[in-house]
């Protein structure tokens, strides 16, 4: 008696349980490529095509470290953005290369479940993946920028030499690096998420005037106008390295309007910036 288990499905019961090429851009729009990778592998494996699906899982990490380097150089965060559809529409792309008329036949199909993988490989890579990844900022300058005699910003990984030259000239056209050959240094180094944080050393004693705040949003206006990529945090530092007060600076739709969408003031800080 023939095992009924070795009988090659019917063409028409496999289609079925296919995934359709719009469910597969989906998936990957909403958990980048790696969620369409894994539907298009699914696929291959009900097909009983091992290599197939083996193919579609690296094709869709590969595309995806690919993205995600793309998003961390490009200078405007309007850019980065519109990258992230990129990722469906390569999808699609690659799954009719793969599969061909086994996708296109019902291009909705298993939609339901692929936003749910969507999901899960999003809330994955959100949650588990990056906090194993983004390293956390070492303080080490590894790089200097001289904006005038004695007067330099100096910046650290991730901190590209575009971001880095933009502060500098902000400061320069605000009057802070004047040129008078006073030492005078402003770091840049990535925070927890990779993103800008400029550093000033400040000194307490010299700080009296409540306006501080008021001060950070003025430069914080000139880095948006400059093209530093948001989100980015402007902070006073002590000569000890304690967080005197800083400005975070997040995208609105009016960012350029009102460039300071969370501020918060710690410790003693009430006065201009002063440098020890």
């Amino acid at each position: 008696m023939e095992n009924s288990s070795d009988k090659p499905e019917p063409v028409q019961m496999v289609e079925n349980r296919l995934f359709g090429e719009i469910a597969i851009g989906v998936a990957s729009l909403i958990g980048t490529p790696v969620a369409g990778g894994v539907l298009l592998g699914i696929n291959a494996l009900r097909m009983r095509q091992r290599g197939a699906a083996l193919i579609a899982l690296v094709m869709g990490g590969l595309l995806t470290f690919t993205l995600l380097g793309l998003v961390q150089y490009v200078s405007q965060w309007v850019t980065a953005w519109a990258l992230l559809p990129a990722g469906g529409v390569l999808m699609v792309g690659i799954a009719r290369t793969l599969q061909g008329n086994w996708v296109t036949r019902d291009r909705m199909r298993g939609m339901v479940m692929a936003v749910g993988t969507g999901v899960v490989v999003a809330a994955i890579g959100y949650f588990v993946v990056q906090p194993l990844i983004i390293k956390k900022p070492t303080g080490i300058v590894v790089n200097r920028i001289m904006i005038a005699d004695k007067q330099s910003v100096n910046y650290a990984m991730p901190i590209g030499e575009a971001d880095a030259r933009r502060v500098g000239e902000v400061l320069k056209r605000a009057g802070y690096f004047d040129g008078s050959g006073n030492p005078k240094t402003v770091f840049m180094v990535g925070d927890a998420d990779g993103q800008p944080m400029v550093i000033f050393p400040a000194d307490p004693e010299k700080a009296k005037n409540p306006e501080v705040v008021k001060l950070l949003a003025l430069l914080a206006r000139g880095f948006i106008q400059s093209g530093l990529p948001m989100p980015f945090t402007i902070r006073l530092a002590g000569p000890d390295g304690k967080v005197l007060n800083e400005v975070k600076v997040k995208y609105t739709p009016a960012t350029t309007q009102n460039a300071v969408s969370e501020s918060t003031t710690r410790s003693d800080l009430r006065g201009p910036l002063g440098t020890p």
